[in-house]
């Protein structure tokens, strides 16, 4: 059976981002089948996730992303710039949220490449005027 991968560096923004997949040999319903029900079930994977951050004391958000194709299931990340170990509780957490969610076995994560832009609210309001 396939094992959970976590895999965690801070990149570049200091935006850290995962997400999730199905291991390449399990014999599921198809990728784009299994994102609808994520899609479906979203408001309470995103409500499980805010529950388990709250008990483990974490207090930055998350975000949840779901693509169109690919191999990906969800996408997950934060702005913030969380220590491994609370980065390592979140990416647990969340796939544990995740494959409850859709009543199968285990599921991997990979870590993806991501950053931010760095704007003011200074700089946004000189651009409204």
């Amino acid at each position: 059976m396939p094992q959970i991968n976590t895999d965690t560096t801070i990149l570049a923004g200091h935006t850290m981002s995962d997400d999730i997949q199905l291991a390449p040999t399990d014999l599921h319903e198809p990728d784009s089948t299994l994102r609808a029900t994520v899609a479906a079930k979203l408001s309470e994977i995103t409500t499980a996730a805010e529950e388990v951050l709250a008990q483990n004391g974490i207090a930055f958000p998350i975000f949840f992303l779901i693509p169109n194709s690919g191999d990906s299931l969800l996408t997950y990340g934060t702005s913030q710039d969380p220590s491994d170990q609370e980065w390592n509780m979140v990416s647990t957490s969340v796939t544990k949220i995740v494959q409850e969610a859709l009543g199968i076995g285990p599921l991997r994560t990979r870590e993806i490449a991501c950053t931010q832009t760095k704007v003011t609210s200074q700089e946004v309001d000189d651009e409204t005027l």
